[in-house]
């Protein structure tokens, strides 16, 4: 198996995240229609949430391939950081918000599950990200993790 390299990986993150949050978009959108309609087109919301689980997957296979990482220079970890304390603050917040408004449509408790273990791997990764980081800066942003 060849390694990859950070540079790389930090664009695939870049690109599941922003993927993700476009994701959410739609599921919100579905969420207005269906309720719009009483209920009766749901079909949209199903779908997407299908789409969004599989986006979960595929950001929870990028954050493992992080942990495979070797030798980040100073830059790779500061994006990494910046990429990881985005998700775990503020996509996960939005997620969890969509899922929260949809159970009422949709049962979303193993999404909410999966959801809670995704951050769950994010925070400990970031928080190994910090631990390993020189830089001051990042390590303020450990306030984050609690």
């Amino acid at each position: 198996m060849i390694p990859v390299k950070a540079d790389t990986l930090v664009d695939r993150i870049v690109h599941v995240l922003h993927d993700h949050l476009n994701l959410l978009e739609e599921v919100r959108r579905g969420i207005a229609l269906s309720r719009a309609t009483r209920g009766i087109v749901i079909n949209e919301v199903v779908e997407n949430l299908h789409r969004l689980r599989l986006s979960r997957g595929r950001l929870l296979e990028e954050l493992k391939a992080i942990t495979k990482l070797e030798d980040l220079s100073e830059s790779e970890s500061e994006d990494l950081i910046a990429l990881l304390g985005y998700y775990v603050e503020v996509a996960y917040a939005n997620e969890l918000s969509i899922l929260l408004d949809i159970r009422d449509l949709v049962n979303v408790n193993s999404d909410l599950g999966d959801l809670e273990d995704l951050r769950r791997e994010a925070k400990a990764i970031l928080s190994s990200l910090f631990n390993k980081s020189t830089y001051k800066g990042q390590k303020r942003l450990l306030g984050l993790l609690d």
